[in-house]
């Protein structure tokens, strides 16, 4: 589904499932917050 949005990254959080945002949170905050701030 990335390929099909301009300038999107696929992320990986391992182990995070379905519910990454509740069981990941940290490593989804991170990758968020990276993807933000490249400002491709």
């Amino acid at each position: 589904m990335h390929l099909l949005v301009p300038r999107s990254r696929l992320q990986v959080i391992q182990r995070g499932g379905h519910m990454f945002l509740l069981s990941r949170p940290e490593q989804s905050a991170r990758a968020v917050t990276e993807f933000l701030e490249a400002g491709d």
